[in-house]
């Protein structure tokens, strides 16, 4: 069974304290509370060094940002869905004066759950060719498979430019 909780609750670790004076053995109150019997060994080995059941403070270097910056860039994010990193950092820079990397602002992102996507171009249709298509279409609503469609070849469209670096957006 995986679990999805890290860290021992401050109520598991009341109880591992409780029973463990009332006598029930490690590998019984790990039972009893789902959890790993080394988990419970390595709690009461570290209350015991320190006297108290509080967690140690984390390793690690500091987060820089604050959550009001998370939320900043989280609303820019919301806002230009179709911006790239670099172009969100711009408009956070200018906005609310935040200075920092894109790929910090990707960092970011994808905490919030964003995925890396190439955004795609959509087809624009002028209102003629619309009216075009329509009447071409009505013209032959009431064809047949068998009879009237057979005697044409539909191919797709392909464009190639020579010369012209890649359009695509990576967002």
């Amino acid at each position: 069974m995986s679990q999805s909780r890290k860290y021992l609750t401050s109520e598991e670790k009341s109880f591992i304290l409780q029973w463990t004076e009332d006598g029930k053995t490690q590998a019984e109150v790990a039972k009893l509370l789902r959890r790993n019997k080394a988990t419970i060994s390595r709690f009461l080995k570290r209350y015991k060094a320190t006297g108290t059941s509080a967690a140690s403070p984390k390793p690690g270097r500091p987060r820089f940002f604050t959550a009001r910056d998370d939320r900043c860039i989280s609303r820019a994010y919301k806002s230009n869905r179709t911006a790239s990193t670099r172009s969100l950092n711009g408009i956070l820079e200018s906005n609310d004066g935040l200075g920092m990397s894109h790929m910090t602002v990707w960092r970011h992102m994808k905490e919030m759950g964003a995925k890396k996507r190439v955004l795609k171009k959509a087809v624009v249709i002028r209102k003629p060719n619309v009216i075009k298509r329509l009447r071409w279409v009505k013209a032959r609503s009431r064809w047949t498979v068998e009879l009237d469609w057979k005697c044409y070849i539909f191919s797709d469209e392909c464009s190639v430019e020579l010369g012209r670096k890649n359009s695509r957006v990576v967002l």
